[in-house]
């Protein structure tokens, strides 16, 4: 496909023979190619803009058909996800701390949390909204919004 646009003979095997009209390098400038190309693409139902061509060509002439791939599927991933440090560290202490007593409710387990994060980086800086029992739970697993998620109950939502 890209070489298409380049030398304005499609690729794949027994490729051969004059170029295509709209990729004639002789008579189209580079711009141009990309722009049919672009059409073409719209054309068969996957809508590309032209700057979207010429993205995917540089990334193409840059790091070959790896640079086509969607690398949101090569990252690596923990379990963690985008969890704040300090909660998650601040969560494994308390849980450590009051290994040897009761579990404890999930309660308990936050206002533990929340002092010691209050005591080692400043008052306020995480709190964990309450929450009724009937509509919902709340859990350390921070966002980005603040430290700790809401997460509706089957009941409640």
């Amino acid at each position: 496909m890209w070489r298409e646009v380049d030398t304005g003979r499609p690729a794949g095997p027994g490729a051969a023979g004059p170029p295509r009209a709209e990729y004639d390098p002789q008579t189209r400038t580079p711009a141009q190619r990309e722009e049919a190309k672009a059409a073409e693409l719209s054309a068969a139902g996957l809508p590309a803009s032209v700057v979207t061509v010429r993205r995917m060509r540089a990334r193409h002439r840059r790091e070959g058909v790896w640079g086509l791939v969607d690398h949101r599927a090569t990252r690596p991933r923990t379990t963690l996800g985008h969890a704040d440090e300090r909660v998650v560290a601040a969560l494994r202490e308390v849980l450590e701390t009051g290994r040897e007593r009761s579990s404890g409710t999930l309660g308990r387990l936050r206002l533990y949390t929340e002092r010691l994060l209050a005591s080692s980086t400043g008052t306020g800086w995480c709190r964990c909204p309450r929450v009724r029992r009937s509509t919902g739970s709340c859990t350390p697993s921070p966002t980005g919004a603040g430290c700790w998620t809401v997460r509706a109950s089957a009941a409640g939502a």
